[in-house]
Order: structure tokens, then C-alpha cells, then sequence
């Protein structure tokens, strides 16, 4: 089962993994007025790393528990999106950090 935003970001992916470019051709312009980003430097943000799932279901997330192994599409050594607030702003790979499971960015987007 797919959502529709998992399609996209699948979509997103199999662009990255060919070498095409995932960036927008209307990318916007970045802000250099440091005043600019002072005020909204402390709003909060949702961050997420995206694994796609493709085979997971309802019956499955209920099922979930310590231990529950879920099966993803992405290879060991594929960088996966990351979003912010629901866009993809960077791709990463995961790494371990002591005892702690990090994300390295490899690509802004």
C-alpha cells in the first residue's frame, strides 16, 4: 500500500539512485539576510527519514512490537531523503555514532 506522498518520495528516489537531478527547476533563491533568518531561527520543525516500505500494511503496523523487523525497498548503501516540515531538503546515509543510529547528509537537495 502507497500513499501518495510515499510514491512521490519513491519517485524522488529512483531519480537520485539514476543520476537525475531531483532539484526543482524553480529553485528559489537562498536567503543571505542574517536578520532575516534571526527570526525564525528557533521555530520548531518536524524532521524525517524516509525508508520506503512498500509491502507494509495496516496489519503489519498493528503487529508492531520490539523486535519487529521491517523490510525495506532502499539498498544498504543508498542515500535516503530527508525532509523537513514535508520537503525533501537533503539525502543521507545512516551511521552509527557510538551507540546511537545518526543520519550523515551526503546531498543537499
Amino acid at each position: 500500500m502507497e500513499s501518495g506522498a510515499g510514491t512521490a518520495v519513491a519517485r524522488e528516489a529512483e531519480a537520485h539512485s539514476a543520476g537525475e537531478s531531483h532539484i526543482p527547476s524553480t529553485t528559489p533563491t537562498p536567503v543571505r539576510d542574517e536578520a532575516a533568518w534571526a527570526r525564525v531561527a528557533e521555530l520548531p520543525c518536524e524532521v524525517a527519514v524516509l525508508l520506503p516500505a512498500p509491502g507494509l500494511r495496516v496489519r503489519d503496523l498493528l503487529g508492531l512490537a520490539p523486535g519487529f523487523l521491517v523490510r525495506t525497498t532502499a539498498p544498504v548503501s543508498a542515500d535516503v531523503p530527508l525532509q523537513v516540515n514535508g520537503q525533501v531538503i537533503a539525502w543521507c546515509e545512516f551511521e552509527v555514532v557510538r551507540e546511537r543510529l545518526g543520519v550523515r547528509l551526503t546531498e543537499l537537495a
